[in-house]
């Protein structure tokens, strides 16, 4: 069977699509009502299975973003709308009324879910450009997204990036990701998501190598009000440090080491993963 092979989308295509855009967009007059009616009647015309990536930077940050995550510019013509994340009040009532813009879009067209997890992988990478107040704002519509089901949680694992973590800023959106989710849907659904999204094991990676201790995680964490997450990645960490020690002794055992070596690795490993000595017994 014969496959249709679409055409690749040249920069200059991209550009008209997105100038269609943004006028249809201004002609809403930030009317969240009137800027999800343009979208869904737009996507008839502008093929959205084409142009996605470019109506989401557009949602996301008000145009396209190149590299790096600034809006490209085009002269001074009209290259950037108030009808998007970035320009929304910081308050929650404000970032979940256009919220809705987001879901009344995808319901009408579902091929857009996939393309929008995507978009939030490169969009995730591109923080260190965006603002203090457009993070939080994006982090906050993040845990919206996320907690609603409009991209799995596995998505913040591309916050685990040399720059962003040096930087503290991977650790900064995942702690407002993380309070804005308690706060909107309870601690419960959050420690779920970790888990469901391979999450919970990696927190410690979010944190800058500099900092990352056992101390400094539980202070930063608690400092927020996620005392519970402090918890989980100690029951987590425990439950690595018991797989290592099992792992140790069939190890030793394989290379028939002494019983007192044996022994004195068994002892060593417990001290330092602060394994108590009736879970040691166990184990054993």
């Amino acid at each position: 069977m014969s496959q249709k092979i679409e055409k690749p989308v040249l920069s200059g295509q991209r550009i008209k699509t997105r100038k269609r855009v943004l006028l249809g967009l201004e002609k809403a007059d930030n009317d969240l009502d009137a800027v999800s009616k343009y979208l869904d009647t737009a996507g008839s015309k502008l093929d959205y299975r084409r142009y996605g990536e470019a109506l989401f930077d557009i949602l996301i940050a008000g145009g396209l973003l190149v590299p790096g995550g600034s809006v490209a510019q085009d002269g001074d013509k009209l290259c950037k709308t108030k009808a998007c994340v970035f320009e929304q009040p910081m308050d929650m009532e404000s970032l979940k009324n256009f919220e809705q813009v987001f879901i009344k879009l995808m319901r009408r067209y579902k091929y857009l879910e996939k393309m929008f997890e995507e978009e939030m992988k490169k969009v995730l990478v591109f923080i260190k450009g965006f603002t203090t107040h457009e993070r939080i704002k994006l982090a906050r519509m993040t845990a919206l997204w996320i907690s609603n089901g409009a991209v799995p949680p596995t998505v913040l694992g591309v916050l685990i990036n040399e720059h962003l973590v040096k930087d503290n800023l991977a650790l900064d959106f995942l702690l407002e990701v993380f309070v804005t989710w308690k706060n909107e849907k309870g601690l419960p659904s959050l420690m779920t998501a970790l888990k469901r999204g391979g999450i919970e094991g990696r927190l410690m990676e979010f944190v800058p190598p500099n900092k990352r201790t056992e101390e400094y995680f539980r202070s930063v964490f608690e400092s927020v009000g996620l005392t519970d997450i402090v918890k989980l990645h100690k029951n987590q960490a425990s439950q690595e440090a018991k797989r290592d020690l099992q792992q140790l002794l069939v190890e030793d055992l394989a290379d028939n080491r002494a019983i007192k070596d044996i022994v004195l690795d068994v002892k060593e490993m417990a001290l330092k993963c602060a394994i108590p000595e009736h879970e040691v017994i166990g184990l054993v």
